[in-house]
């Protein structure tokens, strides 16, 4: 399926002129296709969406909030997209090899957070649409582990709400020689932005950061926040195929908030 869009793709953009050269494939497997290419002398990646926990909603989600990043500098620039057929290109950011620092990482989610909800964002998909999604892909069919979602995000009602972007894992921030920027917005949607907060905490292992640069003073929403993490991850991994060892680890890290967690 990926080579036939990979394939159309290509087409596509040589019919809209472009000039393309294809190169070398950066990642192929069952979530996403990036491809790099050289589209009219310019470095490039095209990025193929396969993950089957990307439904068209979802999907066009992604291109609609993914442009708005790129037009405000967050991510890299977007050359073309078409998200009927599921391609964007990027414009590719050549690593320095060095990991961004946790205030730099805040700072880009912040701006996240500010980017405008127009007209082209679903104002209805959330978090617990993807969420569901997982289950319904996994075996289990964990009834618990929804309930668990539905009682900490309960608990989030009436904190402000922004466009998120709901994955900000180490590998979604990039960085060349001169400044970093977030990438991979398969999963963003308006949501409650301290979830975004609480998911930086627990990539970067720095709670008290976090909480003092995005001034967390809701401490019954902070922890809320902080289990839904857990049961996130661990849902995804659950509907996730060939992820044995970290779906083990998240399952110890979900076990571990929930016993922390007052779910009653």
């Amino acid at each position: 399926m990926s080579d036939c869009v990979e394939k159309l793709a290509l087409t596509n953009l040589e019919s809209q002129g472009f000039k393309v050269f294809s190169g070398d494939l950066l990642t192929g497997g069952t979530m996403n296709l990036l491809r790099r290419i050289t589209i009219n002398d310019v470095q490039a990646v095209l990025r193929i969406q396969t993950s089957p926990l990307v439904n068209r909603r979802v999907k066009k989600q992604e291109f609609a909030i993914t442009a708005l990043a790129s037009d405000m500098g967050i991510s890299p620039q977007m050359i073309s997209s078409n998200a009927e057929q599921g391609y964007m290109v990027l414009q590719y950011i050549q690593p320095d090899g060095q990991s961004i620092d946790i205030e730099e990482a805040c700072r880009l989610i912040d701006q996240v957070h500010q980017m405008p909800v127009n007209s082209t964002i679903d104002r209805e998909l959330s978090i617990r649409d993807m969420f569901v999604g997982y289950l319904e892909l996994s075996l289990s069919r964990d009834q618990e582990l929804l309930n668990q979602f539905d009682c900490a995000y309960a608990r989030l009602k009436g904190m402000p709400k922004s466009i998120c972007h709901l994955d900000p894992i180490k590998a979604n921030f990039v960085c060349d020689s001169d400044r970093a920027y977030l990438i991979d917005f398969e999963y963003s949607t308006l949501e409650f932005s301290i979830i975004d907060q609480a998911m930086l905490a627990y990539t970067f292992e720095n709670e008290p950061f976090v909480e003092n640069f995005f001034n967390v003073e809701n401490q019954t929403a902070w922890q809320a926040a902080k289990f839904l993490c857990a049961v996130v991850e661990y849902g995804w991994y659950l509907s996730a195929e060939g992820f044995k060892a970290e779906t083990e680890q998240a399952r110890q890290r979900y076990y571990t908030a929930l016993q922390r967690f007052d779910t009653n």
